[in-house]
């Protein structure tokens, strides 16, 4: 695949955790064939040369500023703070059901993207809108290698989105409240450690990072459970067991299959050689799966409590969004299982999503009975 991979766990970890690995600079001619194509492609998108890089996509120091800016919204104990108000939006759902639902678009998709919505400050079924585009834009994740062909696609919908966070920026500079988006006006406005381009880029990620993940988390913890019913019963006995096995589902189907990550100098990793420049792929669901780190590891355990798996990444990019993706998925699951009994999967295959990188169910329908 003209890359190094890595798949076991140690290996995973270390690179993650090794500042002599990072991101290659962003170039967007590396997504065309030709001068030609790209010319072509900038003629119609002109927007693409004003667009900021995300920070996932950056290096300290630029990483690190860019972190810092928002990193306390989604420490441990602000996240735990949002209990109440996740929990009201998981009640709120569940009395929503209709007796036949999908887990996946009633559930798992609105949970996410309702929170991060409330907690960025964007108006009233705002994600509503968001989310399709969105969907077009992970297309451009399918894999690190041959980019996307849907190029023009996933850009039109880029545009969209960041016409959207423009709007809504505008709309928080006349009208500041209490949310992320006019603290980061403000930070913008008064101190100028951001520019207006890595405003809407960071908006941008932290949608997306704050749904997608928790989307298939929950998605596939359902579908976890549901092939393992003998797990149910021992949570709704213990629900403070949820946590651990909330835990599990991220191991053993894991959100993001995969990251890359470039050689920023000479480095030697396990007693392989990695050269300035050189790409590694890092498949972090087999890093999951691995019999040195993990015993018994196809086995989906609720109980299992051998440290966290590398689902959220590790280091410095360690995922800003994990507390707040736990924290959803445990709220949840805590309101589910005592509602298990009413709930009858139909005698429909499950299919994931075809997606390299990204690892969900696309669909899980169930149908409510009474208990």
């Amino acid at each position: 695949m003209g890359s190094l991979v890595a798949t076991r766990y140690h290996e995973c970890e270390a690179i993650l955790k090794d500042r002599r690995f990072g991101h290659a600079p962003s170039d967007s001619r590396a997504d065309f064939t030709s001068d030609e194509q790209y010319e072509t492609f900038r003629r119609r998108f002109p927007r693409i040369a004003e667009r900021a890089p995300v920070m996932l996509n950056l290096n300290p120091p630029e990483h690190s500023r860019l972190r810092g800016l928002v990193s306390k919204a989604f420490t441990p104990r602000v996240v735990e703070n949002l209990r109440p108000r996740i929990a009201g939006i998981v009640d709120r759902l569940l009395a929503d059901l209709s007796d036949e639902f999908d887990v996946v678009s009633d559930l798992g998709v609105q949970l996410p993207a309702l929170v991060i919505s409330e907690l960025l400050g964007l108006p009233r079924d705002g994600h509503d809108y968001v989310i399709p585009h969105v969907r077009r834009i992970i297309q451009a994740f399918d894999t690190p290698l041959p980019r996307s062909q849907n190029l023009d696609e996933v850009y039109q919908a880029t545009e969209l989105v960041e016409e959207y966070f423009e709007s809504v920026i505008r709309c928080k500079r006349a009208r500041p409240t209490e949310d992320l988006i006019s603290n980061l006006v403000a930070v913008r406005d008064t101190q100028g450690r951001l520019s207006e381009a890595e405003l809407v880029s960071t908006l941008l990620l932290l949608f997306v990072a704050g749904y997608e993940s928790s989307t298939n988390l929950i998605s596939n913890g359902f579908y976890a459970l549901r092939t393992h019913p003998d797990s149910i019963s021992p949570l709704q006995r213990d629900p403070g067991k949820i946590t651990l096995a909330v835990q599990e589902m991220l191991r053993w189907e894991t959100p993001v299959q995969l990251v890359g990550r470039i050689a920023l100098e000479d480095a030697e990793i396990s007693s392989e050689t990695i050269r300035r420049g050189e790409q590694v792929l890092l498949f972090l669901g087999a890093a999951n799966r691995d019999p040195a780190r993990f015993r018994d590891p196809d086995l989906f355990l609720i109980t299992r409590s051998e440290g966290a798996p590398l689902s959220f990444s590790t280091g410095i990019h360690y995922c800003l969004g994990a507390p707040l993706a736990h924290l959803e998925a445990q709220i949840l699951f805590e309101a589910l299982l005592p509602r298990w009994s009413t709930f009858a999967p139909e005698p429909t295959p499950v299919r994931f999503r075809s997606n390299l990188v990204l690892r969900g169910v696309d669909s899980l329908r169930m149908s409510m009975r009474k208990a």
